[in-house]
């Protein structure tokens, strides 16, 4: 479990050693303008909405005395909410809209690892990469959700409150390595079997989401989160699926 949480955040210090050797580092410019527009964007619409917000939810307060009080903590509660599941639906929307860009970069670390390639390119292809984003991210935003809203129930629980968010960012960082781990599942197993595949690296893809979600914090971040996430998440998961098949990449690899 330990070994294997350590190797997923590792991984990101070798992926710049798998970028550079693979030369992908062209490969940052679309996809980290996207993932920084849409961030903003997110951010815009919870911004321009607050005062609204607050103002709906002070109209239902009946009595005048704390008008403007309520007013402020409605719109604060609002944007707590709204952020809360803003950074989670982003991360999926990312999944789906970047799938085109990110599911070559994954292709190409595996090529570079083992030999194989598979040459999913075309318009065809893309449609069913973002068509595949769509159904993968349906499954992981519902669980996530779930588990994330259990979490939230524990604030009910004075001694064990402070916990909270650990665990809530912890069921993210879980969930965001899942959908990382997909583009390299892709090119193996259906839906429903990434996602049973996904369970068995459980402890990996939490290490790998744990790096990703903490970059999530500054622009730089976003910026460079969906590559190396993806690239570091590839590296470790192809060495482990094809140690499965009896295939030892240690000297080809070079990480």
């Amino acid at each position: 479990m330990i070994r294997d949480i350590l190797d997923g955040i590792l991984s990101y210090f070798k992926s710049f050693r798998i970028i550079h050797r693979c030369k992908l580092w062209s490969y940052f410019l679309m996809p980290g303008i996207l993932s920084v527009f849409f961030a903003f964007a997110i951010l815009g619409v919870v911004i321009l909405s607050f005062n609204s917000i607050g103002e709906f939810i002070g109209r239902l307060w009946p009595w005048e005395t704390g008008q403007h009080v309520v007013d402020i903590v409605g719109g604060v509660l609002y944007t707590i909410v709204i952020l809360g599941l803003a950074v989670v639906l982003y991360r999926y929307i990312l999944i789906i809209l970047l799938g085109p860009f990110l599911s070559p970069i994954s292709e190409k670390i595996e090529a570079h690892l083992t030999g194989k390639t598979y040459n999913i390119t075309g318009f065809k292809s893309n449609m069913n990469m973002m068509w595949r984003g769509v159904r993968i991210s349906l499954r992981l935003v519902a669980a996530e959700l779930f588990f994330t809203l259990l979490c939230y129930l524990l604030l009910l629980i004075p001694p064990v409150a402070f916990l909270v968010p650990i665990l809530v960012f912890l069921v993210q960082s879980y969930y965001a390595g899942l959908g990382n781990m997909d583009f390299t599942f892709e090119r193996r197993y259906t839906v429903r079997e990434s996602v049973k595949k996904g369970k068995q690296f459980r402890w990996l893809a939490l290490g790998n989401g744990i790096v990703y979600i903490a970059m999530m914090i500054s622009i730089v971040g976003l910026f460079f989160a969906p590559i190396l996430s993806v690239v570091a998440s590839t590296t470790e998961l192809v060495k482990r699926l094809e140690a499965e098949e009896g295939n030892d990449l240690s000297p080809a690899s070079g990480t």
